[in-house]
């Protein structure tokens, strides 16, 4: 085991190596200092374990100094010795998620376009918020939600939101860009930047908002794949709850729409989230249907 610092003062280590001793109830005795790039957010994180693909080392513990505590983010490091990149379990934001869904019974969550919006909620005391592709595609462009905004523009959205807020974020990944291994690399991603939780949706793409018309879903075999591909990333250690959502409600019928979401409960997803219900008693009726967690979009001037 190793702990990894970035050039901290004596004392300052001193700090961070007794926190993550505590954290492991066993003392650290070797540490390794290595060049680091991408530090996110300052916020501290009580330590955070880490794997690497790289043979040489199994397995270590990293702590990175920041100007004001440790960054709980995105981590990469630049070493001969670690040409692979980290696996980070940040676990922090999602656990906390997890409980909050645990605990109450009923959760609403305000979108989000940008870092400032976020902290807004925050301040409001809201417990979790939502990156809205709908949102972010109107602050960052000045377009409407369809498709337009690329993964790299999404997730540097994303990235500052997370580390301006201390509540978790779930980001819209909207269809994962591309196959099933872009969905892998999209969820990989965003779990590193401390997103709490990720939407993957099942449209085809380019996709648009699921409150306009004109947009239409991949086959269910396709859908499946997206969300167990999904589900095979968040359980390889990108610790990240994944919201599952199905449009075909709009272009297939809520028996369809309620036949992928259960599909999607069973290949592993937190969040079931069926688009756009007409009325209270499709809410009902998907309430009844579809086993775990469930999510209503609620869009001013949309169908629901």
């Amino acid at each position: 085991d190793f702990c990894l610092s970035r050039g901290l003062g004596d004392v300052y280590k001193r700090q961070v190596l007794e926190c993550i001793e505590k954290k492991l109830s066993k003392k650290i005795t070797e540490t390794i200092e290595i060049p680091t790039i991408g530090i996110g957010s300052s916020k501290f994180c009580d330590g955070q374990i880490l794997v690497l693909d790289d043979l040489l080392i199994k397995k270590c513990l990293i702590a990175f100094g920041g100007m004001a505590g440790i960054p709980k983010r995105a981590i990469h490091v630049e070493s001969k010795l670690l040409e692979t990149e980290l696996k980070t379990f940040f676990r922090a934001d999602s656990d906390n998620l997890r409980k909050i869904l645990k605990e109450k019974p009923f959760i609403p969550i305000p979108s989000c376009c940008d870092a400032l919006s976020a902290k807004l909620i925050q301040q409001a005391n809201f417990d979790v918020t939502f990156m809205s592709g709908f949102a972010a595609s109107a602050s960052r462009i000045g377009s409407p939600d369809l498709g337009l905004m690329t993964f790299s523009e999404v997730f540097d959205q994303a990235n500052n939101i997370c580390n301006a807020i201390d509540i978790p974020m779930i980001v819209d990944g909207d269809t994962g860009y591309g196959n099933a291994m872009n969905v892998r690399r999209t969820l990989k991603e965003c779990a590193k930047a401390g997103c709490a939780g990720i939407l993957i949706e099942d449209q085809l793409a380019p996709k648009r908002c699921g409150h306009t018309p004109g947009k239409d879903v991949v086959n269910r075999e396709e859908a499946f794949d997206r969300i167990r591909a999904a589900t095979d990333m968040r359980n390889e250690g990108y610790d990240i709850l994944i919201m599952a959502r199905t449009d075909a409600n709009h272009t297939h019928g809520l028996s369809e729409a309620i036949l992928r979401s259960q599909k999607f409960y069973e290949l592993g997803a937190d969040i079931m989230f069926v688009e756009a219900p007409k009325n209270k008693e499709e809410m009902r009726t998907i309430c009844k249907e579809i086993p775990g967690i469930k999510i209503a979009n609620i869009v001013e001037g949309g169908i629901t």
